[in-house]
């Protein structure tokens, strides 16, 4: 089943949406397409299934492969007679679920292709843990809008559980590079803690500097080099000195650092991964922005093309501001009155849309009881909105002009 959603909002402003709930055997698909590409789904399918193929995210969509398989229509007495009903009805077909065979497996086969041919009479659907359950034994209810709640649940399960995974990921990033971070304070802990080697190394040289020795420009003692003759064995027990005593000042900072990071980790470990909630004042935001969108007159034409009206002065500057570049645009001359908007997926428009959308639009202009007006129209990207102007006057080039007649109140 394709369920295709149109938007309120105007034709040609989004992509064409569907959503595919595929039935198969015991096992539910929920397909999210935009212009026919998959965008995101939910699998039940098992591996070995006949009807297996390709569901990723960014191919076009394919539907199922149904040559193996017979439809419920295609079943018949002998079928049912060679097989047996229950037989028939699990592997023959699409699969029905194993409580349905279980209640029509003692029919006729008479009765069965009755009952197939009754579009399956007295079959509904029925939600049970926000699965699809199908069953003689439910009350009457709409199939499409128990499917449709599946999937919009399946599809609101996939985002959320992607969500998880995105939130997990971030988690797992966030701690490895806290981790990284404490690793590295801790080497340097390492080191700072041998400020106490360096003290001894400053007061042994003092203490003995009488024994110090200069060999291949160096000075030694006790067979160990401890500088370079250039400078003199005081200076470089004092730069030990001053060494030692700036690792033991960062001791403490370090430590409370590595605590910090330790309590940062344990904390990025711990944290919920629910979904964040919603933001509201984001929410009521979008609301007002669509409550917008609605202050104009919607008349379609066909499965194509839709005429959007303007009701005001404002209204006719929201219509520009969301439509698009190729949209068409109409307003009568001479006369104040409604703007229109005449969207369209077609390649180009025909003599029969321009005129109809013009005779609206005379139709919402103070020229309304004339018997002919003159209508110009061009592409929203033509217009230019005059600057430091409140009252929504628009310059307009590269247009065309129609003369009509006002559509009457009831053709509309």
């Amino acid at each position: 089943m394709k369920i295709s959603f149109s938007n309120d909002f105007p034709i040609g402003k989004f992509p064409k949406v569907d959503i595919v709930l595929e039935l198969i055997t015991n096992k539910t698909n929920a397909i999210a397409l935009v212009d026919n590409v998959i965008k995101t789904s939910y699998k039940e399918i098992i591996p070995d299934d006949p009807l297996k193929r390709k569901i990723l995210s960014g191919i076009e969509y394919q539907y199922p492969d149904r040559s193996k398989r017979l439809e419920p229509k295609e079943i018949t007495s002998e079928l049912l007679s060679e097989f047996g009903i229950e037989k028939t009805l699990s592997e023959k077909t699409f699969g029905f679920p194993k409580n349905v065979i279980e209640a029509v497996k003692d029919w006729t086969p008479q009765r069965v292709l009755h009952w197939i041919d009754s579009d399956f009479e007295n079959l509904y659907p029925k939600m049970v843990d926000n699965e699809l359950i199908l069953s003689l034994d439910n009350e009457e209810n709409s199939f499409l809008e128990t499917i449709y709640t599946l999937g919009t649940n399946k599809i609101i399960k996939l985002n959320e559980d992607k969500r998880r995974r995105e939130i997990e990921s971030e988690r797992k990033k966030k701690v490895t590079y806290l981790q990284k971070k404490l690793d590295n304070v801790k080497k340097d802990l390492e080191k700072n803690l041998q400020w106490e080697e360096l003290q001894s190394r400053a007061t042994s040289i003092l203490s003995n500097l009488n024994r110090v020795e200069i060999i291949n420009n160096q000075y030694v003692l006790d067979g160990l080099a401890i500088g370079d003759s250039n400078t003199t064995p005081g200076k470089i027990a004092s730069d030990l000195f001053e060494r030692a005593k700036k690792m033991k000042s960062a001791l403490s900072k370090i430590e409370k650092m590595i605590r910090f990071l330790e309590d940062e980790i344990a904390k990025a470990k711990s944290e919920n991964l629910t979904p964040s909630k919603p933001d509201k004042k984001k929410e009521e935001r979008s609301k007002k922005e669509r409550e917008k969108t609605k202050d104009y007159i919607k008349i379609d034409f066909d499965d194509y093309t839709i005429a959007l009206v303007g009701k005001n002065a404002s209204s006719n500057i929201n219509l520009i501001k969301i439509s698009n570049p190729n949209d068409w645009w109409f307003h009568v001359r001479n006369y104040s009155g409604s703007y229109l908007i005449l969207k369209t997926t077609k390649k180009e428009l025909n003599q029969a849309d321009i005129k109809k959308a013009a005779q609206i639009c005379a139709h919402f202009s103070k020229g309304k009881k004339e018997k002919e007006v003159e209508v110009i129209y061009t592409q929203v990207k033509y217009l230019t909105k005059a600057k430091g102007k409140s009252n929504g006057m628009i310059f307009y080039r590269n247009e065309k002009t129609i003369f009509v007649s006002p559509e009457k109140e009831k053709d509309l």
